[in-house]
Order: C-alpha cells, then structure tokens, then sequence
C-alpha cells in the first residue's frame, strides 16, 4: 500500500527546500556526490515504506554502511563528469577498435588539441579510477554482510571480473595511457559495456489510547514537538535515521499534518473555512484508506473562541470514537479537557512554562496532564508592544493639534 501524505504535510514538516536560504529534512541527508545520486535519495525520500519487513531491512542496510570502514574517495565533479562523457555522443559514436584510428586521431589532438578529444581522454582515466575502486569494495566480503549489501557487491564484480571491463584493473595507477589504450578503452566504456557500466554507476543501498491532547503556553515547544514527531514518523517509514534516542512505532498507511495552515484568497476561503476542509479532507482520508498518523496544531485558531471551543470539541470527541487512525492536537482552549474526561481514548500531556519574577522559564520536558499557563500577556508587554501604540497615540494627537492650531491662526 502506498504511504499517504499531501502537500500541506510536506510544507508543515518542511521536508524539501522551499528557497535556497532554507534548510530542509532532505537536505539534512543529501550527503550524495552526483546528480545520479541525489536522484535516488529523492526517489527513496519520496516513498516511505508500509512493510515492516522492507523497513527493518533498509534500516540494517544503513546501520551496516555506517559501521564499515570503507571511505569512498568520490569527487562530485568527477562523477558528474563521468555521466557526461558516457551520454556525449556528439563527440562521435565510438566505432570498434582500430589501431591506426587510435594513433590518427592521437596525431591529430597533437596538431590541434580539440575539447572532445580531451573530454574522452579525462573521462577513461576518471572511469579507470572509480572502477578500481568499486572493484576493490565489491571483493571486500564480510561474514556479517547483509543479504541486499552482499548481493549488490556480487553484481558489481560480475560486472567487472566477467566483461571486458576487466582491462581496467591492469591499468591501476598508471599515470599515462598509450593511443592504442584510450581507442580500445573508448569502444568499450561508451558501446561495449555502457550497460554494466551504468549498473555501478547506479550502485544504491537500497494501545487502546488514539489522541494526543497537548496543551502549553506560548514558546513552550509545542509546534516544534509535533513537527518533530511528525518528521520522525515519516523518516521511520523510509528506514532512515530519527532524530530521537529511541523511537518505537507502528507502521502506518499514512501521514497528515495541519501546522502552517493559511487562508485561500483565490478561492475566497477564509482562515476557519479552511481549517473546516481541511478537517473534511482528513476525516475522508482516514475513511478512505485508515490507519493515518494525524496532527492539529491549534485545531480551529481562525475563528472566535466560541466557535472554536465548540468545533474543538466535536471534532477531537469523534476522532476518538474511532479507531482507523492515531491523533496529536494541540489547543490553547484547555477547558475542553474538562468535557473530554469521560473519553478512555484520550490522554493528555502538556509542556510546562513557570514566570519566575516575571520571567517565563521553559524546561522543553513534556509531561502527563493539563496546563493552565498563559504567558501570552507578558510576551506582549516584553516586546512594548502597547507602550509603542500609545505612544503613537499621543503623536497623532500632537499633530491633530498643532494643525488645529495652524488653521486658528
């Protein structure tokens, strides 16, 4: 089954780039050195996993690649430019092998040096080096090598022992090649074995509880909490790496989050009538396909309190009434909680924030209940937001009077 999430999602978690200034999750593992290999990690971060099996076998794969010793020298460039001397085939497509035509086209490079014969020249040295390499990583057998790891080695020296790729492992080292050597090894890179080639240039490591009632005074980490759940359940399903000491889970069919919800201009939506699709387009999902990891933060802020204590009200008691998905829902109206008491499927946490001598001090430690801070107040007076207004006040009542003045004069 394939692994539900939205747009809205993948903006709130910000797992791609947005802007070039902008850090993402993506970025975060985009340790690749080629354009290849970006794609694959994008393929790969693109579709989480629903298959405990899949999940625990790409997690393995990765916990074994981090405890090898094996340093890969790879230079992005020079990948990159391996990708382009194979695809150019302006440059001639390579016919088979000929003696004379080698030391022809070496006396004519001599004459009048041209950018295709010096593209092909750099190319086979550069595939010369990574082959080496890759062949020296693939016979490198461990006993404790996975089944996926050990099989991926099997096909790269296949490809290497078994073709007339294994020309390359005579040439080593060596600094300088004859004519003779970069027609025959041109013939066979680009025409002979392009296939092969592109194989290792390829090569990839391939409760009876259901809602979260989070409460916490402004700036005490609730949004970042959920977004840091969120992020963790997504990168769980593609087996990679969770920014948590210890992360247990169950697999889901899905992931859909409301963080940075805005209003619709060009639709004429406003801030509350898309809180209410966006609940509608939830509800359906689960309905649809069930089992989805849900997450509000600040369920309904777009609307009065009242309306908001009500809608919060009906909304969290029948998400849990039902069991078809787990709910993370944070809310600044905590009276809800004392309506919600009777629901067994609710449990509630909350982030603690104390005003000592007038200064709110946060611990970022989530706890078991319901919180009644607020510190909304103390954030406006900090920031001298009312002393700024008034004092605007009294200038736009200072020049209404010096006018007023002018005009009696």
């Amino acid at each position: 089954m394939k692994f539900e999430i939205d747009k809205q999602t993948i903006n709130d978690l910000d797992l791609y780039d947005k802007r070039s200034e902008e850090k993402s999750v993506f970025s975060f593992f985009n340790h690749t050195k080629s354009l290849g290999g970006k794609r694959r990690l994008e393929n790969m971060f693109s579709k989480p996993l629903t298959d405990i099996k899949l999940i625990e076998e790409r997690v393995q794969n990765i916990k074994s690649c981090r405890d090898s010793n094996k340093d890969f020298d790879i230079h992005k460039e020079h990948l990159d430019f391996i990708e382009h001397y194979l695809t150019q085939y302006q440059y001639g497509v390579p016919r088979k092998f000929s003696m004379v035509r080698s030391f022809l086209n070496a006396l004519s490079y001599r004459v009048k040096p041209k950018n295709e014969h010096y593209i092909v020249q750099r190319g086979i040295r550069l595939l010369i080096r990574w082959l080496n390499e890759m062949y020296d990583y693939s016979g490198d057998y461990k006993q404790d090598d996975l089944g996926y790891i050990r099989n991926c080695k099997q096909i790269v020296f296949d490809k290497i022992e078994n073709t007339s790729l294994r020309e390359v492992l005579k040439l080593k080292g060596r600094v300088k090649l004859y004519p003779q050597e970069y027609g025959k090894l041109d013939y066979c890179f680009r025409k002979l074995d392009v296939g092969s080639i592109k194989d290792i240039l390829d090569f990839e490591f391939s409760v009876g509880q259901n809602v979260c009632f989070l409460t916490g005074a402004n700036m005490a980490g609730k949004s970042t909490f959920l977004k840091s759940i969120s992020i963790s359940i997504y990168l769980s399903h593609l087996g990679f790496p969770v920014p948590a000491k210890y992360l247990e889970t169950s697999i889901f069919n899905g992931l859909l989050t409301t963080i940075n919800l805005s209003d619709n201009l060009n639709k004429g939506y406003s801030h509350f009538y898309n809180e209410v699709l966006r609940v509608k387009f939830v509800a359906e999902r689960i309905n649809e396909i069930g089992n989805i990891f849900v997450v509000f933060d600040e369920l309904f802020r777009g609307t009065n309190v009242k309306d908001a204590y009500e809608a919060s009200l009906s909304v969290i008691s029948a998400f849990s009434r039902q069991n078809r998905g787990l709910f993370a829902i944070s809310t600044h109206i905590i009276e809800i909680a004392d309506k919600l008491n009777d629901h067994d499927s609710i449990f509630y946490k909350y982030f603690e924030a104390n005003l000592v001598d007038e200064v709110p001090q946060y611990n970022y430690t989530i706890k078991d209940g319901v919180t009644n801070e607020r510190i909304g107040m103390y954030i406006l007076r900090k920031e001298k937001v009312l002393e700024i207004i008034e004092s605007s006040a009294m200038l736009s009542n200072c020049t209404s009077t010096a006018l007023s003045d002018q005009r009696s004069s």
